[in-house]
């Protein structure tokens, strides 16, 4: 029998992938002789546990979620589709934000961006 593969790069695709039991069969990372690299996630091309190849599971979580949508709204793949969306939004949030750091002064105290200059830290405590 003909062993069918998947391969994604695709970290939010492979978590749904495992998450409905396709099985991972390896993972590579290639350094081409052109010095760019390639990594990969082998996955098995179905499951016992989902209706759909892994192809389409592939498909659904990336541009083909409003397809999936108009099918079936509340299908597992969409919910695990927007929990990975989510958590990717939430993790940009906190590599991006800007540090804060607390100035005190007695019992009163303030947030100013890390990057201020330290009059500017200067000028703030004596408000306080």
């Amino acid at each position: 029998m003909k062993q069918e593969l998947f391969s994604t790069q695709n970290l939010s695709v492979a978590s749904v992938l495992m998450t409905h039991g396709f099985k991972m069969v390896t993972f590579t990372h290639i350094v081409r002789s052109d010095g760019k690299q390639s990594k990969e996630f082998w996955f098995e091309g179905s499951s016992n546990h989902c209706d759909y190849k892994a192809e389409q599971v592939a498909y659904y979580v990336t541009k083909g979620s409003e397809d999936l949508r108009q099918i079936k709204p509340e299908d597992p793949v969409l919910w695990m589709r927007g929990v990975l969306t989510n958590r990717n939004t939430l993790v940009e949030i906190v590599k991006t934000a800007p540090r804060m750091v607390e100035i005190k002064n007695g019992s009163r105290r303030a947030l100013i961006s890390a990057d201020a200059s330290d009059e500017l830290k200067r000028q703030i405590a004596k408000m306080l």
